[in-house]
């Protein structure tokens, strides 16, 4: 069995146990790619070709809000990414991503996908199962924006992701917790205190 197909397993087992055969078939039709840090994939108004599964690196989905980028997720090592909107619809989104630091993806496009889907009935199950579990990941990241203090949601993000605040640049921290670079400053050495 092939070490993509292993870790694309264990990112779907945690939703809907799917047997590692499958994956191996998934994993088949998927190639690689390799970008430089800071190097878009795809831009703002153009339409999401593939699905990406990170094997190295963080990658970053952001949009433009008054002329400034704004962080609306993160993806790391043995996680999908990409513009999800944009490629289930097949059309252009406002949404670009962008290789925070450098990144290693294997892709699928959107024909080889659909194509998976309708040979194989536990690829859908696994994969409704994933978009069920993130649609509810991303209502309550929408929440804590809207309830909780950026303070708190730092110790959310330090607590979970530790290694992550390391490996990414300030501004975009401050942006994904939708506060300024200097009020996560401040932050920092408070919750350092």
């Amino acid at each position: 069995m092939s070490e993509l197909a292993t870790r694309i397993h264990a990112f779907f087992n945690q939703y809907h146990p799917v047997p590692l055969e499958y994956w191996e078939r998934f994993a088949a039709r998927m190639h690689r790619r390799r970008f430089a840090k800071n190097e878009v994939l795809k831009q703002a108004g153009e339409t999401e070709r593939y699905l990406s599964f990170i094997t190295e690196g963080v990658g970053g989905a952001f949009a433009y809000r008054e002329g400034r980028e704004v962080c609306l997720d993160f993806s790391t090592e043995n996680q999908f990414f990409g513009d999800y909107a944009s490629f289930l619809q097949q059309q252009p989104g406002p949404v670009f991503t962008m290789a925070v630091e450098p990144l290693e993806v294997y892709s699928i496009g959107f024909a080889d996908l659909q194509q998976l889907y309708n040979t194989t009935p536990e690829g859908i199950r696994a994969a409704r199962a994933a978009a069920e579990a993130l649609f509810i990941e991303s209502q309550q990241r929408q929440l804590d924006l809207l309830i909780k203090t950026a303070e708190e949601r730092y110790r959310e993000l330090f607590a979970a992701y530790p290694d992550l605040l390391l490996r990414l640049p300030q501004k975009h921290i401050a942006s994904w917790l939708g506060i300024t670079p200097e009020s996560l400053s401040r932050i920092r050495k408070s919750v350092a205190t």
